[in-house]
């Protein structure tokens, strides 16, 4: 019976075997219109998809872009806030080591040498009062100038080497700042000469760039110019490297001390102290040549023996 079934209906009439067939030809059309219909959804969704990830990555790029700026304005407000914390600190810190290498040599009496560490102390104390000036340490020119030239040799070797820089003369002042050579700034540093005498330089560079020679001996008689004697050759060739808008700074140099001030002989150091104050000040070369003797000398000497025993009873309190 199904087999005569299957027969019948194959043996229909044409127009039956339309009608039959119809059917699945309009599912399929169905279908593949749901087909196309899903394919274009499925693309549209897709591109929804895509736009959605630019979208998020974008906002990740903008999120890393916004980041690393917060956190660096985080870090410039801690900083800038911190900042006079900082050079407070990194200053007492820098007196203590002062303090802690003053020993019993570097006292004050009526008749005693002064040492190089006790000149670095109160050096440190006039760079805290006037602050429009650099005071080098006493270990500038032994330490930077002169080894820096001992290390180069003949002048035949340096022009072989080639000239020296900026960078070759990082130098700090006794409060630990860098001397930014750009700048207008006074610098004022004292030498000990053939370690027997101390000299006191300061280099101005405004209006006219000068270095100034503070002698408490006064300027020889025989001598009517400035020579290598006088000025350290480390010292010019440090400046011609360090200013080279300015250049034969051993011509731009000028005895200050035109008399002779000191009169003992030992007192070279307090004079130099005492032309430190004066040059912190601002006060000209005739001001202080006016100012100064053996006797404005001896008075500052006490003056540092009253200041020096309070400081001692200070700390050791």
């Amino acid at each position: 019976m199904q087999l005569r079934s299957r027969k019948t209906y194959s043996s229909a009439s044409p127009c039956g075997s339309l009608a039959a067939l119809s059917p699945p030809v309009l599912l399929e059309r169905k279908s593949h219109t749901r087909k196309n219909g899903n394919s274009n959804s499925q693309s549209d969704l897709n591109s929804e998809n895509d736009k959605i990830a630019r979208h998020c990555s974008s906002v990740r790029r903008d999120r890393t872009r916004v980041r690393p700026r917060r956190n660096v304005v985080a870090r410039k407000k801690c900083r800038l806030s911190t900042t006079e914390e900082d050079l407070e600190e990194a200053t007492r810190r820098r007196f203590r080591v002062l303090q802690s290498a003053f020993g019993p040599e570097d006292r004050v009496d009526d008749s005693s040498w002064i040492t190089g560490t006790l000149i670095d102390l109160v050096l440190w104390k006039f760079a805290n009062l006037y602050k429009a000036v650099h005071f080098l340490p006493t270990a500038f020119y032994h330490l930077h100038l002169e080894a820096a030239l001992n290390a180069t040799g003949s002048p035949w070797q340096r022009r072989y080497q080639g000239q020296r820089t900026k960078r070759d003369y990082v130098v700090r002042d006794v409060l630990g700042c860098i001397v930014n050579y750009n700048r207008q700034k006074p610098l004022i540093f004292i030498v000990n000469v053939d370690q027997i005498h101390w000299n006191l330089f300061r280099l101005q560079l405004n209006p006219i760039p000068k270095l100034q020679l503070f002698e408490p001996m006064g300027r020889l008689a025989s001598r009517s110019g400035i020579s290598y004697r006088s000025v350290p050759r480390a010292v010019i060739e440090w400046l011609d490297v360090c200013y080279p808008q300015d250049k034969c700074w051993l011509e731009r140099t000028e005895s200050a001390i035109t008399n002779k001030q000191q009169v003992s002989g030992f007192d070279c150091g307090v004079a130099c102290l005492l032309y430190a104050d004066k040059c912190g000040r601002g006060q000209s070369i005739e001001e202080i040549n006016d100012e100064i003797d053996q006797q404005a000398i001896t008075s500052f000497r006490k003056q540092l023996q009253l200041q020096l025993g309070a400081q001692g009873n200070d700390s050791d309190g």
